[in-house]
C-alpha cells in the first residue's frame, strides 16, 4: 500500500491502523528425501496423486509460514 500512496495511485492508506496477525505456528513440515521416494513408490506415475506431487515438487510451489 505505501507503493500505491507514493506512486499517487490512492490518497490515503486503508490498512495503516490494522494490527498484525500473531501466529503461534512453527510453519510446514519439509518432506525428506526419503518421505518423497515412499510417496512415490505408494503413488506410481499416472496416478492423480502423483500428479499433483510431482507439480507442487517440481514446479517451485510449496507452503511456508509467513516471515514478517
Amino acid at each position: 500500500m505505501e507503493f500505491a500512496l507514493e506512486a499517487g495511485l490512492i490518497d490515503h492508506n486503508p490498512v495503516r491502523d490494522v494490527k498484525k496477525i500473531s501466529s503461534k505456528s512453527e510453519g510446514f513440515h519439509t518432506w525428506t528425501v526419503a518421505e518423497v521416494a515412499a510417496f512415490e513408490a505408494r503413488h506410481p506415475i499416472g496416478t492423480m496423486a502423483r500428479l499433483a506431487m510431482d507439480l507442487f515438487l517440481y514446479t517451485g510451489l510449496r507452503r511456508s509460514s509467513p516471515s514478517y
